[in-house]
């Protein structure tokens, strides 16, 4: 099937015919709706989740130097190895709460992940591999949560984490759901969380590291 949004294609299929005209213009009206709905969602969902603030990482290893001001974190020691840290304040039990956190730097490889964890999860290991954590993954789109996965979205959607990008997790503690956004893009609904009762006081906001030299911000 032709890709008539593809520049090069209406180069290479001229001359038009009306017909053709008519496509090409109803898919920049198509593009141009999607583009609008998505800002008035992400401007609904601006205004429906509290911001956490202020943020700061409160657990860490030895291997992930914290800035003085608690905000940025980067891994120096232990290359390919999973890692995590843990930031507070823990996340309301009750409402619809978010934060965001900056990829300041990335490796090739694109091994960071983003998400909520317990208190009690293992900062010596990748979240994402514990029972104790609801992860994103955006290399290839899946979530992690509590030693499972499951496939989010098609990685072509946004390709990985990129350095300066923005990842906004969105927490409604109510219906235990957890979506998420990258920049401006909304992600919508990611998961379920089946988190117990006398859990839902010890959640907070969580990052894992893979490689040295990878760093991020909450903001």
């Amino acid at each position: 099937m032709l890709d008539l949004t593809t520049p090069a294609l209406i180069y290479m299929s001229k001359p038009f015919n009306k017909d053709f005209i008519m496509i090409i213009k109803l898919n920049k009206v198509t593009y141009d709706l999607e583009a609008k709905i998505n800002y008035i969602l992400n401007k609904i969902q601006e205004t429906s989740f509290e911001q956490i603030n202020p943020l700061w990482i409160a657990n860490s290893n030895p291997n992930i130097l914290v800035s003085e001001n608690r905000k940025t974190a980067r891994k120096i020691n232990r290359n390919t190895i999973w890692e995590c840290i843990l930031a507070e304040p823990t996340i309301n039990p009750r409402g619809r709460q978010k934060f965001s956190i900056r990829i300041l730097s990335i490796t090739s490889n694109q091994e960071i992940l983003v998400g909520v964890a317990l208190k009690s999860t293992n900062l010596y290991s990748g979240a994402w591999s514990q029972s104790t954590a609801w992860m994103f993954y955006a290399k290839n789109g899946v979530i992690y949560y509590q030693g499972s996965s499951w496939a989010y979205f098609n990685t072509g959607r946004i390709g990985s984490f990129r350095a300066g990008d923005i990842i906004t997790v969105q927490v409604d503690m109510d219906k235990k759901l957890l979506s998420f956004r990258v920049n401006t893009l909304t992600l919508g609904p990611a998961i379920r969380m089946n988190i117990a009762s006398s859990d839902l006081a010890n959640l907070v906001p969580a990052a894992d590291f893979y490689n040295v030299g990878d760093s991020l911000e909450f903001i």
